[in-house]
């Protein structure tokens, strides 16, 4: 009587690791989709909150962050002379020194959002470099990318923009769709043409 030595061949073996690759393959898929869309989400609140905070700051200070005029007589804790001091008033966040990167600032430190007064940092951010400012619309990179072509601007109406830059083109698709017209190039969300799958998001103020 001969002993039958049971076991796996190499071709089952093969088939079981296929099958675990493809189960392991769909699980990360999900898990980064599942990611990008929690990012996602937190980013539509962001712009939602800055957009709230930049219209109450403009109801109490009846300035807009940033382009406030002697915003150390207001805001505790900007001393006098210093570059968030010396917004000039004139309705656009168009400053690149003294007013874009004082918005986070003027926000943080009059109570409107939390976080750092050097600036804003989107959910999809890998480093601690700011990513979102507050802008005049003629100064975005909305604009810049597509000067000569008024149809794909904002209109004149919108002055200043909420801008997140390097952000995932699915994303800002995703963005768009949410709180607007889904159209890159119409509404009050637009977006630049895919670069690396990058774009740079602009909402009108």
């Amino acid at each position: 009587m001969t002993n039958k030595q049971s076991g796996f061949t190499l071709v089952e073996i093969s088939i079981v690791l296929v099958i675990i690759g493809l189960i392991l393959g769909a699980v990360l898929y999900n898990s980064d989709l599942l990611i990008g869309n929690t990012k996602t989400t937190s980013t539509v609140k962001l712009i939602t909150d800055l957009s709230g905070a930049v219209s109450n700051f403009k109801s109490r200070y009846h300035y807009l962050p940033g382009d406030l005029p002697q915003a150390s007589s207001d805001i505790t804790g900007i001393t006098s002379g210093t570059a968030c001091d010396k917004g000039n008033g004139n309705g656009l966040v168009d400053d690149p020194t003294n007013e874009i990167p004082c918005v986070a600032t003027h926000l943080v430190l009059s109570g409107f959002i939390k976080g750092s007064t050097t600036g804003i940092i989107s959910p999809f951010n890998g480093s601690t470099n700011p990513d979102v400012f507050v802008m005049a619309a003629s100064l975005s990179a909305y604009n810049t990318a597509y000067v000569g072509t008024p149809s794909l601007q904002f209109p004149s109406t919108v002055q200043n923009v909420i801008e997140i830059q390097n952000i995932p083109c699915d994303a800002a698709s995703g963005i768009d769709n949410k709180i607007d017209d889904g159209v890159s190039t119409s509404g009050n969300v637009r977006y630049t043409t895919c670069s690396n799958n990058l774009t740079t998001l602009d909402v009108g103020l």
